[in-house]
């Protein structure tokens, strides 16, 4: 997207868009892998 000029959409995709959905399932996925590891 940036490097087509769509800097406004390129943000929204890092803010609120699949982007940011799929960090947060890595997030949250480590931290769940964490909670497994650390009580076993």
């Amino acid at each position: 997207m940036i490097i087509r000029g769509e800097k406004q959409k390129a943000l929204q995709e890092i803010t609120n868009g699949a982007y940011a959905r799929a960090s947060n399932d890595v997030i949250m996925d480590l931290a769940m892998f964490y909670r497994v590891i650390k009580t076993n």
